[in-house]
């Protein structure tokens, strides 16, 4: 329990000696409080027989008074004719020489005439009840919530024909003037029974009293049958309490009266004792105390000095014993102090690699995170980090070297220290360092960063090189965006990344463009489940031929209804997808699904060609196209795969390879959204394609500019010269669509045409008479 030596000595002989002191205490404290509850006791017991003598002679009087009123022949009379003035001025004349609160009389019928007029109908029942048993029925009667002394006298004309009653409330004023009769300054309650083993004080009396306690202490005094003093507990400390019993009018509800005297007050006269002993024995024990712990230091001094050294060094704290003895004490001690130098010179190496970069130099992140924390308390502008990049550091350190390369860095970083010493920086990656300072607000940290460029691109020298430095800064500001990527230092990172990515020099972090990754990385999950769980729906674009002038193909198009977030774009999901490589499993799950509805279309009688776009990446995979391949054998009807312009420029040479397959098993390719991307013609040449379709971009205001007209004629006429096809994408008036048809392009595809539809909604548009109808109609 105790780790020290001189802890357990002191403790031992301290304990000893007060425990022997508490038994004393005790042994005092029992015989003084027995003597002073006794005589507390007695001094109660007296009180009691005074106020049971006077509660008689207040009952006696009333008594007389009641009986005399009911024995006077006018009043009978007044009864008998129920004259309620008469009544009533007899009742409250009595009263008032008699002193009493309240004052009734009680017909054998239960009607009730009460002095000060008021209604007790239901007083009178209850008083009814009781007086039937005892026609000179006297006692505590509870009225209105309140206890009340009551006596009752019969009204004989000659016969019974009620009783008049007299009550004297038994308030707190009723107490005092019973409390003043006593030698001591007792408090003097009436309690009664309000239910069932349910004990209630009359007015405040009962504060400091818990209810319960209250009740289980009068129920076993009354039950023993003996009249004598006990202790009672209450929130203020305990209290000598006598209860005697009180007659009362109805046997179900009984009283009784509490006599309380505090028990502070019965031990003050032996406070001064108390006190004499209490300090006397304080004094030994501290004394003792003292002494134990004077003997006990001397003894374990040394060890534990060692001890508090062992604990310093343990936080990490400089430790060192001064030695002044050659025994084994003193040799340990200096075995001590070597341990401890040795080890704040391992912990210092320790530290310094924690926090710097071990190829720079450099502080590292963690360094800067703990450096910037007083600056942003500081208040002096807003702490702004910011992310410094070497760009093409990838193609550099294959020129230079490894080693160079870190030199480059750490040149960066003694550079930036050199020019702006109080700025805490630190290397955060591979190929970035990491600045900390103030600023006014984004615009003042933009500023600074393109001086810190202006600064830091100047040629670096490197042994017998000389290298330009080109650099890019990313930027973060404390309090924007804290709630999106909480540390400041990552923010930085993420805008560098951003700036990067819109081929800027310096960019503030934008949480747009940032988004919602942990969401997105989510919905990758999701999307793989809806896919089993039939939440990916087909929609069907119709693409009308103008010649025919009806539908000749259809676009499929994936919709995913989620059962949280409802419905979700393409445009959201579909990007996720290529990025995260998952889209390949929907690109097969689309070709798939695309195959069997194609079946349920030529079952009804029509002869489309499904259009189903593929990725970019999915080109660039051989595998894919394998499994393509032996998805589409033996399909119910024509296919197209469209592709965009770009999707063979990552890797054209397996690209082109797939095409090349696709085209050799019938499968029709078209160059989709053409003109939206880098519209090489070179690449145009290369890919063996089918279709073009010009993106719609050109197409939605082709009524409107002259300009995109000329480019969709120029590009019809182009596509017609290399042997392709050629539909328009987001035709959406019919003006637009005659100027499509007189410039010669082949299909039309559109919300004129139709919206995306559900297969079913599909078969349905296809039994109508046909698109080009609907719209000539």
């Amino acid at each position: 329990m105790f780790r020290h030596l001189r802890t357990r000595l002191t403790v031992l002989y301290a304990g000893l000696f007060g425990a022997s002191l508490l038994l004393l205490a005790a042994a005092l404290y029992a015989v003084i409080a027995g003597n002073a509850e006794r005589q507390v006791g007695d001094e109660l017991t007296s009180s009691a027989t005074v106020f049971n003598r006077i509660w008689v002679l207040r009952s006696q009087q009333m008594q007389e008074g009641a009986a005399l009123l009911s024995r006077d022949f006018g009043f009978r009379e007044a009864v008998a004719s129920k004259d309620a003035a008469t009544i009533r001025s007899a009742l409250a004349n009595l009263a008032g020489r008699l002193g009493a609160d309240r004052a009734f009389i009680v017909g054998l019928d239960g009607s009730a005439t009460a002095a000060d007029g008021r209604p007790i109908a239901a007083t009178a029942a209850k008083v009814l009840a009781s007086l039937d048993q005892d026609e000179d029925a006297s006692g505590v009667f509870v009225l209105d919530g309140a206890p009340f002394q009551a006596i009752s006298a019969p009204i004989l004309s000659p016969t019974l024909t009620g009783w008049v009653v007299f009550a004297n409330k038994l308030d707190r004023g009723e107490m005092r003037s019973l409390e003043r009769l006593s030698s001591i300054p007792l408090r003097a309650s009436v309690v009664y029974q309000a239910q069932p083993s349910v004990w209630r004080f009359s007015g405040g009396d009962g504060a400091g009293v818990d209810p319960m306690r209250l009740s289980r202490f009068v129920d076993l005094e009354l039950s023993g049958g003996q009249v004598r003093a006990r202790r009672l507990a209450t929130s203020g400390g305990s209290s000598i309490a006598l209860v005697t019993p009180l007659k009362t009018l109805s046997t179900s509800a009984p009283a009784a009266l509490v006599l309380r005297y505090p028990m502070a007050l019965a031990l003050a006269p032996y406070r001064v004792l108390l006190e004499a002993a209490g300090g006397v024995g304080l004094l030994g024990f501290l004394i003792l105390l003292a002494g134990s712990w004077a003997l006990a230091r001397s003894v374990t001094r040394p060890i534990t000095a060692l001890a508090e050294a062992a604990h310093r060094l343990q936080r990490g704290e400089s430790a060192e014993v001064e030695v002044t003895t050659q025994d084994e004490i003193g040799r340990l001690a200096s075995s001590f102090n070597a341990m401890a130098s040795e080890i704040r010179a391992r912990e210092g190496k320790i530290t310094h690699l924690a926090m710097h970069d071990a190829e720079t130099d450099l502080p590292n992140r963690r360094s800067l995170e703990e450096r910037i924390v007083p600056m942003a308390a500081a208040g002096d502008g807003r702490l702004v980090v910011a992310a410094l990049g070497v760009d093409r550091f990838a193609h550099v350190r294959g020129a230079i070297g490894f080693s160079l390369a870190a030199d480059l860095i750490g040149e960066i970083g003694a550079r930036l220290s050199l020019l702006h010493p109080g700025y805490p920086l630190a290397r955060l990656s591979t190929d970035v360092v990491g600045v900390g300072f103030l600023a006014k607000d984004a615009q003042a940290a933009q500023r600074l960063a393109i001086r810190l460029l202006a600064e830091l691109e100047a040629p670096l020298s490197l042994g017998d090189n000389t290298i330009d430095v080109s650099l890019t800064i990313g930027l973060a500001v404390q309090g924007e965006h804290d709630d999106l990527v909480s540390s400041i230092v990552e923010r930085a990172t993420i805008a560098l990344d951003q700036a990067r990515g819109a081929r800027m020099k310096t960019a503030v972090f934008d949480p747009e463009l940032y988004g919602d990754p942990a969401s997105n990385l989510s919905l990758m999950s999701e999307m793989l489940e809806g896919l089993d769980r039939g939440q990916m729906i087909l929609h069907h674009q119709p693409k009308l031929d103008l010649r025919a002038g009806r539908a000749t193909g259809v676009e499929v198009l994936i919709r995913w209804r989620h059962p949280a977030r409802g419905l979700i774009v393409p445009d959201r999901f579909i990007p996720m997808a290529e990025e995260t490589g998952h889209i390949g499993a929907l690109t097969e799950w689309v070709l798939a699904r695309a195959l069997e509805e194609q079946a349920l279309i030529r079952h009804q009688g029509h002869e489309l060609t499904v259009s189903v776009n593929l990725s970019g990446r999915l080109l660039g995979d051989p595998g894919f196209a394998a499994v393509a391949l032996e998805m589409v054998r033996g399909a119910p009807g024509k296919l197209c795969f469209e592709i965009t312009e770009t999707a063979v420029i990552d890797n054209p040479e397996i690209a082109l390879r797939s095409i090349d397959r696709f085209k050799a098993a019938g499968i029709d390719i078209s160059i989709d959204d053409y003109g939206s991307g880098l519209s090489s013609l070179a690449y145009l040449k290369q890919i063996q394609a089918d279709e073009l379709k010009v993106d719609k971009a050109f197409v939605l205001k082709i009524d409107e500019s002259h300009r995109d007209a000329l480019l969709v004629r120029s590009t019809v006429d182009l596509a017609h010269s290399l042997g392709l096809k050629v539909t328009a994408e987001g035709v959406e008036t019919p003006t637009a669509l005659s100027l499509l048809a007189g410039m010669g392009c082949d299909l039309a595809q559109g919300y004129l045409i139709a919206r995306p539809m559900p297969l079913k909604e599909l078969l349905m548009f296809l039994d109508e008479e046909g698109a080009g109808k609907r719209l000539r109609a």
